[in-house]
């Protein structure tokens, strides 16, 4: 055994035979799939293996290597790429249940399922039922009978619960008229409405 120094790096190292590389020079990354590997023969090998070859050629662009993640919602692990180390749900889906319920903004307590228990009552079907049959099952609008047909609330569903059921808070619309009354209104107010400054006699946004 003899200490010699690679003609590569210039370091020294112990040699057994005529080689002329110390171990660290011998030793390549491939380009393809970025694994280590050794050859004694070539210092300026690219590839670890004939197939990396080939599909380095067929394909310039190598494969990534991708990052284990835990999604914050489900739990299960996923893979994304490097680029994306700062992911934090496995898909849409978990990203969208994220920000529902409790979790959310705009979480008021739960006061939606509270008033789709409302609107779907037996009180509010008589509601509509009264409010139908007093204009006719006609559009106060533009006078189309029957088809399509919303009862919209002149003040709020949501601004006072005492007009819910209010038969005198209630109007026959078609539904383009209810859509363009609601259009209306959205350009007017530029936001919720005020009914204390909506004009008398004036429809207000239903919610």
């Amino acid at each position: 055994m003899s200490v010699k120094n690679c003609s590569k790096c210039g370091n020294e190292f112990k040699a057994v035979t005529n080689k002329k590389y110390c171990d660290k020079c011998l030793t390549h990354k491939c380009i393809y799939c970025g694994n280590s590997f050794t050859d004694k023969n070539q210092i300026n090998r690219k590839y670890c293996c004939l197939s990396c070859s080939i599909k380095d050629k067929e394909n310039p662009n190598p494969p990534k290597k991708k990052i284990q993640k835990i999604c914050l919602y489900c739990n299960k692990t996923f893979f994304v790429h490097q680029y994306r180390h700062d992911a934090k749900y496995c898909s849409q889906r978990c990203l969208a249940k994220s920000k529902t319920g409790n979790v959310s903004k705009n979480w008021k307590g739960g006061i939606t399922s509270e008033n789709l228990r409302i609107r779907n009552s037996e009180e509010m079907k008589n509601w509509r039922t009264q409010v139908l049959e007093r204009d006719n099952y006609a559009c106060q609008k533009c006078g189309q009978v029957g088809g399509v047909l919303n009862i919209h609330h002149i003040i709020p569903f949501s601004a006072d619960k005492s007009l819910r059921f209010e038969v005198s808070n209630g109007i026959t619309l078609c539904f383009n008229c209810h859509k363009k009354e609601h259009k209306r209104l959205r350009k007017i107010s530029k936001g919720q409405i005020d009914i204390f400054q909506v004009k008398k006699g004036e429809m207000n946004v239903d919610n």
